[in-house]
């Protein structure tokens, strides 16, 4: 079973953008180095967030390096930025962001399996788990796809369509490696606490 933070920073809203379920923002604190974050920060901050998610591709080069702007805008909110910095930082990570696109066959049920480890893919499978998580919750998701990958029968063509994949992929340790970006990726700005 998931842990309450993780459960809660992972969900996401049934509602779509562009056939991508936002997420549904969780609270985040009022800063903790610098505790004057400001209201208006923090509804800048969740704006800003929500359109990296539905905009950006997680990786922004094709060595994999992650997209930080999420880390970027959460450390400065956390350190006081008012929501023209926050603004400023975004215009001027944005653009070295590649978009999420969605290339290839939609990822649906029956071939989730084929295209793992295809960076192509990343758009394809973000709506598929979005819908998921809706229509399932993120604890059932979760240990349904982490594990069922771990059973299936792979054969040599499995992976046909991605070369670089000869064997069975070990879902679980490249679930858990890719976990903690994540907890900065889908934060809400707890706006109540003004």
């Amino acid at each position: 079973m998931m842990s309450r933070l993780t459960r809660n920073v992972l969900r996401l809203s049934s509602s779509t953008m562009s056939t991508i379920a936002p997420p549904s923002p969780q609270p985040i604190q009022p800063g903790v180095v610098h505790s004057a974050a400001t209201y208006s920060s923090a509804k800048v901050l969740e704006e800003l967030l929500h359109k990296d998610y539905v905009s950006h591709h997680c990786f922004f080069n094709d060595l994999g390096f992650h997209n930080h702007l999420p880390h970027h805008l959460v450390a400065a909110y956390d350190m006081g930025a008012p929501p023209a910095l926050l603004k400023l930082i975004y215009e001027d990570l944005a653009p070295t962001l590649r978009p999420i696109n969605r290339q290839g066959e939609d990822i649906t049920e029956a071939n989730w399996i084929t295209r793992l480890g295809e960076r192509k893919a990343y758009g394809s499978y973000l709506a598929f788990f979005a819908d998921q998580i809706s229509k399932n919750g993120i604890d059932e998701i979760g240990t349904i796809h982490t594990f069922k990958a771990r059973h299936i029968h792979f054969t040599p063509d499995t992976f046909s369509s991605n070369p670089t994949h000869s064997t069975k992929p070990d879902t679980l340790p490249s679930c858990v490696r890719g976990t903690g970006p994540l907890f900065l990726t889908v934060p809400k700005v707890n706006t109540n606490a003004f």
